[in-house]
């Protein structure tokens, strides 16, 4: 079985297993680098992270006004 529909099965929806993933290969990144990743608009994106931070799975640290995520 893939790691996304690893994630899928456990209550993620497909985008949010998509830029979650993205995050576990990248590391800590900005919203443009996981946008070039997942080739996904980036406000889908920031919908993604905002949902996946209130699950705990993703945090953010704000480094000169920019917001780098990573995942937890």
């Amino acid at each position: 079985m893939e790691n996304k529909e690893v994630l899928i099965e456990l209550g993620l929806s497909e985008g949010e297993a998509a830029v979650y993933l993205a995050l576990l290969r990248l590391g800590e990144s900005q919203v443009n680098k996981i946008k070039i990743h997942t080739k996904m608009h980036r406000t889908t994106i920031y919908d993604f992270l905002d949902s996946l931070a209130k699950k705990g799975l993703v945090s953010y640290v704000v480094k000169n006004n920019v917001k780098f995520y990573s995942a937890s």
